[in-house]
């Protein structure tokens, strides 16, 4: 993703005013690409084409998503007061989509109107990302510069403890 915003949303009813959070919204720009490497010397990392296909639409889309995060056995839904809410942020041309990450399942799914996507997923994605960027050379990540990974591992608290807990040998 190109950007991720969190947003809290205020409800107005005739008898009281209540804040709502949406856990955040994300933009993808059409065409955007995650390249590594030195300059005339870079490769594209892989795109999750099975999560652009559940959303209904391609590589070339611009897209934003207003995005649901929920643990334990809880559903991952986006109400459509918080959905009508955020569709202004993302402008004019952009599809908008709903998902919700939830930790059941192991494959991504369409249930109604929205994109639920298992956190076992995430993580598989996560995974083959780190493998990915792995099998890259020194002559491709560059000598004596920042890996991806080790920009991961400063930027990205998340990030860090899956790091840390592969090195030391945990899947």
């Amino acid at each position: 993703m190109n950007a991720l915003i969190p947003i809290i949303i205020f409800v107005r009813s005739n008898t009281s005013v209540s804040a709502r959070a949406i856990d955040f919204l994300a933009v993808r720009l059409g065409g955007s690409v995650e390249r590594v490497g030195t300059e005339g010397n870079r490769k594209a990392l892989r795109i999750d084409t099975i999560f652009l296909d559940k959303l209904g639409v391609g590589v070339n889309d611009s897209i934003g998503l207003v995005v649901e995060v929920k643990g334990g056995n809880e559903n991952a839904r986006i109400e459509e007061v918080k959905f009508r809410y955020a569709k202004p942020f993302f402008g004019m041309d952009v599809k908008i989509r709903k998902v919700g990450f939830e930790n059941k399942g192991s494959k991504i799914a369409k249930v109604d109107d929205q994109v639920v996507v298992p956190m076992k997923y995430s993580l598989n994605f996560i995974r083959k990302r780190f493998e990915e960027l792995k099998q890259l050379d020194e002559e491709l990540r560059g000598t004596e510069r920042m890996t991806k990974e080790g920009s991961w591992h400063l930027s990205e608290e998340f990030l860090s403890d899956l790091i840390y807990l592969r090195k030391l040998g945990s899947n």
